[in-house]
């Protein structure tokens, strides 16, 4: 063990303990001491730490520099310092920490060195998912296995033109294009059967009565009741696609009627197709089929792989990518080249000029000539990155909050504004007899129609952004029986802050409701008697409690004085021994009756009675 030279021995055994990393160090920066949990959080053992210089062992260099003030605190106005920094730690993870540092001091008041207490701070991961669900461009939407929208970020509100309240009181369905119904409730179908949707299209109706082309990736949720989705508006691209296919028919035409005029007709074709290309907001590339270099690339292209057109064009996929993600470039373009047919790649990872590895949706497209011959690929690119992170940021949120409820052990449910279930879970199921029932989308006032009109206008002050709650609420129920409930409302609120139902929690309390009023009914009962009744320690035989007329029967003055006294004080002496035997007698049989004689404490009369003894 090492001891640290600046604590006395008796301070040791907290400093090895502390739950936080708590090291020492010297004026050199060099480490003296470095307890069990300075190992946990940055990885280096105690023999691997000590002697070495704090900096260059757990502080980023970029960090170096900065040091210098606080040093200055510590050492020349020694000063306690408290401040937060990143540290690395021996597998080379960069951490956040909090770093409280206190000066040492000698009997002359020099710093000798430092202590720090150190706490790593995790980051949360899911901190800016409502941030990131409300920035992204791409359209994310949470939808009910009945087809509703249940949530869904403002691009919708852009991309369609329909009011919040639009889209959520029509099922999805409605709005998509008739001839594409089929396909659509087909894709659904494979949902429902635990299939994702990915790269599924079709036509949504804008409230202005036009249509817009969406790409969709959708996943069912682990409980089976709603789809995560991330659509893509592709609109743009269905137009590109469909200039670049009546171009390529015009071409062929031209070419059938106008033999002589080729060459020209060509030129002319790939100068407009080039300008159209150019201003096109999706990533589009040409490839020589015979060599594979790049002979196109338009300004969108230029933005996605971070590099200048003048630098990409001429070269081929060697050139530019690691060399596996070129070899497997080269085999799928080969593929659509010798086939003929084109390929669409839904995810395929592409490192930029940055040296950023992006995911992209690719469709490789070979150009032929009369002949039937390849001459160049086309290839057109969707980067699709941050939509795969949404998808998986959704996936992983929706997992922690269904975590959440059904462990929580208390009972819980989630609301609608209309009072329709979201979730709940199983102690609320328990608590309220709907284990087995499919209570998701169905409506509080319609399984309990015998709620009292007060908690439905509470429900309604809670909507309003009211809190509302009660220990031990009466609940008449239908069928007559009288119920006691504790509860707590409280409204949750969406993305976009606006309140988006309750968060209720409900207790079945009748039990302990009725057990307390059954005690003060027996209390009541037992002080206002006339008779003797009396509660004594077998053990001891002291008197725990008399009621008021059996004090005033044998004569004391009080419960708390009746406290001092033997059982068998309140008896005749010639009667004790008899009430010892009787109370063993109840002990092993059970009860005991019979007559006795009490004895007046103050008088000294003697008064006979019947006793049960139990």
């Amino acid at each position: 063990m090492v001891t640290s030279q600046n604590m006395p021995q008796k301070l040791n055994l907290l400093f090895e303990s502390n739950p936080l990393a708590a090291i020492e160090w010297g004026l050199d920066l060099r480490v003296v001491a470095w307890n069990q949990a300075a190992t946990n959080t940055f990885g280096y053992t105690k023999e691997e730490a000590i002697g070495h210089n704090l900096a260059e062992l757990i502080i980023p260099k970029g960090l170096h520099a900065s040091m210098n003030s606080l040093l200055e605190s510590l050492f020349q106005q020694k000063e306690s310092t408290n401040n937060f920094n990143d540290n690395i730690t021996k597998t080379g993870e960069i951490i956040n920490c909090q770093w409280c540092n206190h000066p040492l001091l000698d009997n002359q008041e020099q710093v000798t060195g430092v202590l720090s207490i150190v706490q790593h701070i995790p980051l949360n991961p899911l901190r800016d998912v409502d941030g990131f669900f409300l920035n992204s461009l791409d359209l994310l939407c949470i939808i009910s296995i009945e087809g509703y929208f249940q949530k869904f970020n403002a691009i919708w509100l852009e991309t369609l033109g329909y009011t919040e309240a639009e889209l959520k009181t029509s099922p999805f369905i409605d709005f998509v294009h008739p001839e594409d119904v089929p396909a659509t409730l087909a894709e659904a179908e494979k949902l429902a059967n635990g299939q994702d949707v990915l790269n599924f299209e079709n036509r949504y109706r804008a409230k202005d009565g036009s249509y817009v082309w969406f790409s969709w990736r959708v996943t069912l949720s682990a409980d089976g009741k709603f789809m995560y989705a991330v659509a893509r508006d592709i609109t743009a691209q269905k137009r590109a696609e469909a200039v670049l296919q009546a171009q390529a028919a015009q071409l062929r035409e031209s070419e059938k009627r106008y033999q002589s005029l080729v060459e020209s007709k060509l030129l002319e074709t790939q100068t407009f197709l080039e300008s159209v290309l150019t201003d096109l907001p999706v990533a589009v590339f040409a490839k020589d089929a015979q060599n594979l270099k790049f002979i196109l690339c338009n300004r969108a292209g230029e933005e996605l792989l971070n590099f200048k057109a003048e630098d990409l064009l001429g070269k081929d996929d060697y050139d530019l990518f690691p060399l596996e993600q070129a070899e497997l470039f080269n085999q799928k373009d080969r593929e659509v080249l010798n086939s003929g047919q084109t390929l669409d790649i839904p995810e395929e990872i592409v490192q930029s000029g940055s040296g950023k590895n992006l995911i992209f949706h690719t469709k490789k497209t070979p150009i032929l000539d009369r002949a039937g011959v390849a001459q160049f690929l086309l290839i057109i690119c969707e980067d699709i990155t941050d939509r795969k992170l949404a998808e998986q940021q959704l996936r992983d949120q929706a997992a922690i909050l269904e975590a959440f409820v059904e462990h929580t052990p208390v009972p819980i449910a989630l609301f609608d504004k209309e009072m329709r279930y979201l979730v709940a879970n199983r102690c609320w199921l328990v608590d309220n007899n709907l284990v087995g029932q499919n209570i998701i989308g169905r409506s509080q006032y319609e399984l309990f129609p015998d709620l009292p009109d007060r908690w439905k206008a509470g429900h309604q002050r809670c909507l309003a952004g009211a809190a509302e709650s009660s220990e031990a609420d009466p609940f008449l129920r239908a069928d007559g029986s009288l119920d006691y409930v504790r509860w707590q409302s409280l409204p949750w609120r969406d993305a976009q802050g606006e309140i988006g139902g309750i968060l209720m929690y409900s207790e079945i309390v009748t039990a302990r409701v009725k057990a307390e009023e059954e005690r003060r009914n027996l209390a009541a009962i037992v002080s206002n008697t006339s008779d003797f009744i009396g509660i004594t320690s077998l053990e001891s035989k002291k008197i725990l409690y008399i009621n008021p007329a059996g004090l005033e029967l044998v004569g004391l003055g009080s419960l708390e004085l009746s406290r001092t006294r033997d059982i068998g004080d309140l008896f005749a002496p010639k009667e004790r021994e008899l009430i010892s035997q009787s109370i063993g007698e109840a002990m092993t049989k059970g009860k005991w009756q019979g007559e006795v004689m009490f004895q007046h404490l103050v008088t000294g009369e003697e008064i006979a009675a019947h006793a049960n003894i139990f």
